[in-house]
């Protein structure tokens, strides 16, 4: 826990890009709280074990309220070792319980801490990319544009949704646009065919994600069904909500619960993949106006359920 925290200075302006704030020890931050004046509350997002359960005990002994922000629970199968395994079972089941007031991002972590002052949020949409109605209408002959945005890691399967994009039979052209994976991390799984273009952009900056947002017409957030999927909230379904961009999900999605209540997402069946996203494709591409409704609820989503705004109160309700 040497370097597991950072400083933020308040004299600069973290909506820059590559503003992360300066790592720091774990005895500057006890100092900081120690020392620096009007301090009432502690948000930990995510810490450690020993840094949840000593910092749990410090801000009781300082009369500080320590409020823990929990958004993920990793797969054991996952990690790299044993070690790594205990760190995750412990924090999750130990050290974490010792908080009474949490901020979870999904139902299934509260329903697993139940805590005494707690609420669920999900990702909000920055004021960044809040509702732009600047976005791609499919017109004409033009390919359907599916986009992904991210790193996949173990998380998100981009392998399965090319494999069985590679099997669609599909009378139109198709377009996926991969912005995070270089084509050599992809190039095992990515075969491409007749109707089928696969572009993949490697890391580029966050504005040229939201103008790749505004080109599309679904992006794709394909997860297994399992307990990081039910314990997290894709930061990334809501950037394309905010876009009027509809998901692609798998239909186990729990993160995509009200988005199939609006119509800003849609299933593709776990049992018969193959043919399940073949029919979503074909109806979204010959049904324009479908795929037009889907946008609109997409931003209605998001100005209903993932706005600041929305979260203001229950933030306060935590804190105080």
């Amino acid at each position: 826990i040497s370097k597991t925290f950072r400083v933020f200075n308040p004299e600069v302006d973290y909506d820059q890009k590559d503003a992360d704030g300066e790592e720091c020890s774990l005895g500057v931050v006890l100092r900081a709280l120690r020392n620096e004046g009007g301090i009432q509350a502690v948000i930990l997002y995510n810490p450690s074990n020993a840094a949840a359960m000593i910092l749990r005990f410090y801000t009781a002994c300082l009369g500080l309220r320590a409020v823990l922000d929990l958004t993920e629970w990793y797969e054991y199968s996952d990690l790299p070792s044993l070690r790594a395994v205990a760190e995750v079972f412990f924090r999750m089941n130990l050290s974490y319980r010792l908080y009474s007031r949490m901020i979870l991002i999904s139902e299934y972590l509260y329903n697993h801490y139940r805590p005494p002052i707690g609420r669920v949020i999900p990702p909000l949409a920055g004021s960044d990319m809040v509702l732009r109605k600047e976005r791609a209408k499919l017109e004409g002959d033009e390919p359907l544009r599916i986009f992904y945005a991210g790193f996949p890691g173990k998380k998100d399967r981009i392998d399965l949704l090319i494999g069985w994009l590679t099997e669609v039979s599909l009378p139109f052209p198709v377009q996926l646009i991969l912005a995070g994976p270089k084509i050599n991390q992809i190039s095992d799984f990515a075969v491409e065919r007749d109707g089928l273009e696969i572009v993949a952009l490697g890391p580029i900056d966050r504005e040229a994600v939201f103008n790749l947002y505004a080109e599309c017409h679904i992006s794709a957030i394909i997860r297994d069904d399992a307990r990081y999927e039910r314990a997290g909230f894709p930061t990334k379904s809501v950037e394309g909500w905010s876009f009027g961009v509809p998901a692609l999900v798998m239909s186990h999605a729990s993160f995509a619960l009200r988005a199939f209540e609006y119509g800003a997402a849609i299933a593709i069946e776990s049992e018969n993949p193959v043919s399940s996203l073949e029919s979503i494709l074909k109806g979204l591409y010959m049904d324009k106006e479908r795929l037009s409704a889907m946008s609109e609820s997409a931003l209605r989503l998001v100005a209903d359920h993932h706005s600041v705004e929305s979260y203001v109160d229950v933030v306060k309700e935590v804190l105080l």
